[in-house]
């Protein structure tokens, strides 16, 4: 064993590749580190038990990647290099030859893991000097190396080992290294997994079975710290008890059982022995009895496509007819067999998607790539070094076609590339059959080839040039590894950002069916272009320069490359704007040491807005022009102001008018000098001109989206504002001290302070111009709409005061309108997403019947739904006065009729609607903490009542369980405030625990009396009050309830107990 141990050892260490590998793993897992974001809360430290617990066990997960890697290459090692009839002609012991590898395998590939774990923490806290930190333990980092990094890498070793031994085939072990990841992914989906416990809430049963079989131990690890307090995480280690005891010991001992089966199965005198084919001569003697005789040999355009397609013939031949393409297509129906109905269902939270051709073209391309990337590895790998491996290379290379060699190799893969990519698409429409979906886009269907084919045949071509110009195996394998992960893989978006060198990835977009991809298709054609031209220019040099044979006609296809590849990557970065966290915190630093010193300084209200927006669809670009009335609302004149721009917008024209005196403003911010000063209650008029524009390479932004089909803009954002804006200030401490930023940031308004003053409505008259084929919707009533200079025109103004609150939507839409009450409903859908319209209308008179009835009038004269892109992020729906958006596959196109679980239209479009009274038009709230009981957890008990009223109290109870399970999976992770002071980020209180808690206040002292007090709440105020705070609402409920309720109230909403939900009888 010592022998067998120390060679293999020798072997690697005495490479000086594999040692600068070692210094490779440990940069990029510091690099890693420094830019991984896993601050799981401010209230768990940095280097808490739990933290270090949870950043380790993902890491460990690299093990599949390296004991694959390791296990393939030292269990084939005397095959590869045909020693292994000599080896095992010696007297040597199968148990001593087995262990002996097998602990090679395990202490390389848990070095690998160790390094790079240790990198990875030293990256992780070396980039940011954060005083959210505790006393360090050593303990804390050994403990979870051990726990999961090397339980994990004996796990994964021992498996391999054991299907390599047992298969004699390398391609077994990536298949089973495959198999591992695809485990682990579909475990987390029924676990207490941090990433997947807030979207897609699983049943207690299937956590817990997901614990006891995660064989890397995360699920048990979840399960068991799911309850523990802030407190616990950053004080205890996980201990080895119930769940987790059970799991790690469950795999510790499996590992060891796979281990001795492999000893006992392994044979010495099993091995590989070359099969033997008779062949049948095809000679004819000629008359003279001559067998041979000599063949003119010809040379050219069809002998080379000859050969091209012999030696391709070959090499599918030996790829398809093995039984490894069969598993590996196996797999690659099962992974996306089981994502399908997965994105479909969404679990519990989220309602059941159509199975679109749009929705199977996503799944495809955030499934299908990274999985083809691991097989592309081994066949390039393996195909490049058969003839070698088989001694047959000399042989080979005497052939007059042999240069063709690679592009056969480069083609082969290419095929088979294309095989995977077609049966992905065939799995895709058989699942739109058995959805029963029949609407089968062709046009979609087609992008599979280019965002996922093509970067995978360029990929191919890549591997085999790495592989020619090292021609050494084991160092090629490991460097096309390497690349292919830095790459490739979703590790190059951390790792790469110059945009011309992401053109080995697929899209990872959402599909819209509004607008498709956008102008990401375009500028990803433009980069596979370059890529393209680049990876030829490389391999024609390498080929032709190489061998000095040089022509003509390769020195003009080397230009036209050239100039492809100059158009194709010019376009794509036309424009880019290369941006990272550092440059956007110094903006922010910049922002707060030029102007915090103007924070005190009293600012014009703005009263009126009168503006006009130009949107340009088909080019991702908008302007705005607009005219603001200001007015001194204080008792002393305004001599300074501070006027703010958002940035990434063109300042075209800003000028201030106070009476005779203009002031142009320049610069995105800049303070303004008045001479004569804005005296008390004097007026003035601002007057600007601004636009924007994005471009695909740098990304858009989601609450700013001006795309083809599907616009929405919350534009009220992008209008310039007066007064310093402490928004921008930096917050963290230690991020502050690396700025050079003097004291903390500014405090938000403390609870107890007297209320402010509600002076931020205004009267809003907004025009919108957009392209002839669609509709524009704003905010107000529409007074006209026209046609002009092939622009449709929309005049939008408001009959009552709003908040500076609006937005923008533009799209192809159909409509449908009705009146009910007095009031007219407008719903703006895509036309082919007519599926739940209906129900919608049914739904928003339902809510304003409730509402009005227990609330007060609605305050405008229309209710508008409109559909907006998936391209928006960050919501689902988003009520602004009397206009509600959502997007397009949250409530427009989610098939509510197969989910009869759950209503989506009830839970968005009643949730919504109920901020007309909670939040967005009547109650307007400031930043102290509580304001978000004030809206969504206000919002949230319209929605449950509703619920009640349209389904019954069983389907409150089933949606109360899924809140309540969202609620304790969370409140460990921060120091828990009381529901009256709900802080913004904390919404598993403002949203799980505020539904639960206004049911349990509503089973207590009833519905009509909880309404009573919602509407006392808003009739003292609404504007023009002031500003509201949620003991506002306290003080109503204890108005109208009796004594003897006040100590429970009080209790509900001041103090943090454990949480239940309360069904009275």
């Amino acid at each position: 064993m010592n022998t067998i141990f120390l060679f293999d050892i020798k072997s690697y260490f005495k490479r000086r590749a594999f040692i600068l590998i070692l210094l490779l793993i440990i940069v990029i897992g510091f690099l890693g580190g420094m830019n991984a974001q896993f601050s799981i809360s401010d209230t768990i430290f940095r280097n808490s038990p739990y933290q270090i617990s949870f950043i380790l066990s993902l890491v460990s997960l690299t093990t599949i990647f390296f004991s694959t890697l390791f296990t393939s290459q030292l269990l084939f090692k005397e095959v590869d290099s045909n020693f292994e009839f000599l080896l095992f002609s010696t007297p040597l012991k199968k148990k001593t030859f087995v262990l002996g590898r097998y602990v090679v395998i395990l202490l390389l590939s848990y070095l690998f893991v160790l390094l790079l774990s240790i990198s990875f923490l030293f990256g992780q806290y070396y980039g940011e000097t954060s005083n959210n930190v505790t006393v360090f333990s050593l303990i804390h980092v050994i403990y979870p190396l051990f726990i999961f990094g090397f339980i994990n890498t004996f796990f994964t070793t021992a498996i391999l080992s054991y299907i390599g031994w047992i298969s004699k085939n390398k391609l077994f072990v990536y298949i089973t290294g495959l198999l591992l990841y695809v485990i682990y992914i579909i475990l987390q989906l029924y676990s207490n997994s941090l990433l997947v416990s807030q979207l897609m809430p699983q049943s207690d049963e299937a956590k817990f079975i997901s614990a006891l079989i995660d064989p890397f131990g995360l699920s048990a690890f979840f399960h068991q710290t799911v309850n523990w307090s802030v407190l616990q995480r950053n004080t205890e280690m996980v201990s080895l008890t119930g769940v987790f005891l059970i799991n790690r010991l469950g795999v510790f001992l499996i590992s060891v059982f796979l281990l001795f089966l492999s000893v006992k199965k392994f044979s010495l005198d099993k091995v590989s022995k070359p099969k033997r084919i008779k062949v049948k001569s095809t000679l004819k003697a000629s008359k003279k009895g001559l067998l041979y005789g000599p063949i003119k040999t010809v040379y050219n355009l069809k002998t080379k496509l000859q050969s091209l397609i012999s030696f391709t013939k070959i090499d599918l031949i030996y790829i398809v007819k093995s039984i490894p393409f069969v598993l590996i297509i196996l797999i690659l129906l099962f992974v996306l067999g089981m994502e399908i109905p997965a994105e479909i269902d969404k679990g519990s939270r989220i309602p059941e998607h159509y199975a679109t051709s749009g929705l199977m073209l996503q799944i495809i391309n955030q499934n299908f790539h990274v999985i083809c990337v691991i097989v592309v590895l081994f066949y390039s790998h393996d195909i490049f070094w058969r003839s070698t491996t088989a001694n047959f290379n000399a042989l080979e290379n005497t052939t007059a076609n042999s240069e063709i060699r690679f592009l056969s190799k480069w083609l082969t893969l290419s095929i088979i590339v294309v095989l995977f990519s077609v049966l992905m698409l065939a799995e895709g429409i058989l699942f739109q059959l058995l959805y029963e979906y029949y609407l089968i886009e062709w046009s979609v269907y087609k992008d599979v080839f280019i965002f996922n084919t093509l970067p995978l045949i360029l990929l191919s071509g890549i591997l085999l040039l790495i592989q020619e110009v090292i021609h050494k195996k084991h160092i090629g394998l490991i460097a096309t590894s390497l690349f292919a992960l830095a790459m490739a893989t979703p590790i190059s978006e951390i790792l790469i950002e110059f945009p011309l060198l992401k053109f080995l990835n697929t899209i990872q977009l959402n599909y819209s069916d509004m607008n498709g991809f956008g102008f990401y298709k375009n500028a990803f054609v433009l980069r596979l272009a370059f890529g393209f031209s680049a990876v030829l220019i490389l391999i024609t040099l390498l080929h032709f320069f190489k061998k000095q044979l040089v022509k003509k006609h390769v020195t003009i296809i080397l230009l036209l490359l050239s100039v492809f590849a100059f158009y194709s990557g010019s376009e794509l970065i036309n424009g880019s704007i290369i941006k990272n966290e550092d440059s956007e915190l110094q903006v922010r630093a910049d922002y707060e040491k030029q102007f915090r010193a103007y924070e005190n300084l009293a600012v014009p209200i703005i009263t009126d807005v009168k503006t006009t927006v130009n949107l340009y669809p088909t080019k991702n670009r908008y302007t705005i022009q607009g005219q603001y009335i200001l007015e001194n609302k204080t008792q002393k004149s305004i001599h300074k102001v501070v006027v703010n721009f958002p940035d990434d917008f063109n300042i075209k024209k800003a000028t201030l008018l106070i009476g005779d005196t203009s002031i142009d403003v320049k610069n995105t911010t800049e303070v303004i000098v008045l001479k004569k000063g804005l005296k008390p209650n004097e007026k003035a008029i601002f007057n600007f001109k601004t636009s924007y524009q994005w471009k695909a390479v740098n990304g858009h932004e989601p609450f700013n989206a001006i795309i083809g089909n599907g616009s929405f803009m919350r534009i009220s954002r992008y209008y310039p504002q007066f007064g310093y804006q402490k928004i921008h200030e930096i917050h963290k401490k230690s991020i502050r001290k690396q700025f050079n930023l003097k004291g903390n940031a500014t405090k938000k308004i403390d609870f107890n302070s007297p209320k402010s003053i509600n002076n931020s409505f205004i009267n809003l008259d907004m025009t919108i111009s957009t392209s002839s084929n669609q509709i524009a919707v704003g905010v107000g009533e529409l007074v006209k709409s026209w046609k002009e200079n092939n622009q449709n025109y929309f005049h939008y103004k408001t009959t009552t005061l709003i908040p500076f609150h609006f937005a923008i939507a533009s799209a192809k839409y159909a409509v449908k309108k009705d009146i009910y009450n007095g009031k007219k409903y407008e719903i703006y859908y895509h036309p082919s997403h007519h599926e739940n319209v209906e129900h919608l209308l049914k739904n928003a008179k339902l809510t304003m019947d409730y509402c009005e009835t227990n609330f007060g009038k609605y305050p405008f004269e229309t209710i508008r739904f409109v559909e907006i892109s998936n391209f928006t992020k960050g919501f689902a729906a988003t009520a602004y006065p009397g206009t509600i958006y959502a997007v397009e596959d949250k409530m427009f196109h989610s098939n509510i009729k197969a989910d009869k679980q759950q209503d989506v239209i009830n839970e968005l479009a009643g949730h919504e609607l109920a901020h007309i009274w909670w939040g967005t038009s009547q109650i307007f709230i400031d930043e102290r903490v509580g304001g978000a009981m004030l809206i969504e957890t206000l919002a949230m008990y319209v929605e449950i009542m509703l619920l009640e009223k349209m389904y019954g109290k069983e389907k409150v109870w089933d949606r109360l369980k899924m809140h309540l399970t969202i609620y304790n999976n969370s409140r460990g992770f921060k120091t828990e405030e009381p529901l009256y002071k709900v802080k913004n980020n904390s919404p598993y209180i403002s949203y799980s625990k505020g539904a639960i808690t206004m049911y349990n206040l509503k089973e207590l002292i009833g519905e009509d009396t909880v309404n009573k007090a919602l509407k006392m709440f808003l009739e003292k105020n609404k504007y023009p009050n002031l500003k509201p705070i949620s003991s506002d609402f306290l003080n109503e409920l204890y108005t109208v309830t009796d004594e003897k309720f006040h100590s429970e109230i009080k209790k509900m909403f001041t103090e943090v107990n454990d949480l239940k939900i309360d069904f009275g009888d």
